[in-house]
């Protein structure tokens, strides 16, 4: 079995900064993948047309045969990994893209950057209140082997009901290590889970490198983030769509907000970096060729000061 760690970024940082906020998120969240739920149910792939089953396949979560949540933590199990790869990552994907409509534009004040309903129940009227908001993006380890997923015992407002969930298996352990593999929203997995992909999946692994003496991958999850929400045939508009939109305008924002701090600063400097590459790969492997992507990310580089080295893309699995 396929078993993932997921670790919301930067939550720690945001509970000390800002409670509601980081209740939001988690809510958020929450809701996204009930969202998922819902709409498999009410329009399965079968019941879509041809041209449309392959989109609804990868943007749904019918891969994950448990989940649990824990804080700011999931962890999800799946007995097949190519179609768990894509789902995994267009699930990222569509929480970022979803969650950053309010970074889209210069940040000037973090703490302000949302408009919230509070509601007066006294006069029944609504008062519109900024309050801080916050992307999601997730760092992750994925591993594979013998893993257990078993009903525990759960106690909710002094009733007790055996309908918790608890995952053991050394997998598990491999996967909250391989977590901890490196800064910024990465998706990091083994060796052993790389082999059980196919041919067709390995196109978004990339080789890190040995850690721990081990070899250890990452998933280029923003390979799928350019039809996470919406899928046209002429690709490039995928493209321009995120580039221009939804995608890298607020990478770059709060890239350049948390320039003085050095620890937030890196976590987006990655999230840039994984959009370039996610870019380029994405346009070669669609496209054909990717001089229209870097005209545009050399654009973006160029009015935002960005680092050269966001256009290494070095390393893929072929």
């Amino acid at each position: 079995m396929v078993i993932a760690f997921l670790d919301l970024l930067g939550f720690s940082w945001l509970m000390e900064y800002d409670l509601k906020a980081a209740y939001y998120n988690l809510d958020h969240f929450n809701r996204i993948i009930s969202t998922k739920i819902i709409d498999a149910k009410c329009y399965p792939k079968d019941s879509c047309s041809t041209v449309m089953q392959q989109f609804v396949e990868n943007t749904s979560i019918t891969s994950f045969n448990n989940m649990v949540s824990i804080s700011d933590s999931l962890i999800i199990g799946s007995d097949n990994p190519d179609i768990f790869v894509k789902q995994l990552c267009n699930l990222i994907s569509s929480a970022f893209i979803e969650s950053n409509k309010d970074f889209r534009i210069e940040i000037e004040d973090i703490k302000h950057v949302k408009d919230e309903p509070n509601l007066n129940k006294e006069t029944c009227t609504v008062k519109w209140e900024k309050v801080c908001a916050f992307p999601l993006l997730f760092r992750g380890g994925i591993s594979i082997g013998d893993v257990i997923f078993s009903n525990e015992m759960q106690i909710i407002n002094n009733e007790a009901k055996r309908n918790g969930l608890n995952v053991c298996g050394i997998p598990y352990l491999e996967a909250t290590r391989l977590e901890k593999s490196g800064k910024g929203p990465r998706l990091f997995c083994s060796h052993a889970f790389v082999n059980s992909l196919s041919l067709e999946s390995k196109k978004v692994i990339k080789y890190v490198g040995k850690i721990r003496d081990e070899d250890v991958y990452e998933i280029v999850w923003t390979y799928y983030a350019f039809e996470a929400m919406d899928n046209w045939d002429d690709k490039i508009i995928n493209i321009e769509r995120c580039l221009n939109t939804t995608l890298l305008p607020p990478a770059i924002n709060l890239y350049n907000y948390f320039k003085d701090d050095e620890i937030n600063n890196l976590h987006y400097f990655e999230l840039l970096k994984l959009i370039f590459i996610g870019a380029i790969k994405y346009s070669r492997d669609n496209i054909g060729e990717e001089s229209k992507t870097i005209e545009i990310l050399k654009l973006k580089m160029k009015e935002s000061n960005l680092p050269e080295e966001l256009f290494d893309i070095s390393g893929f699995v072929e």
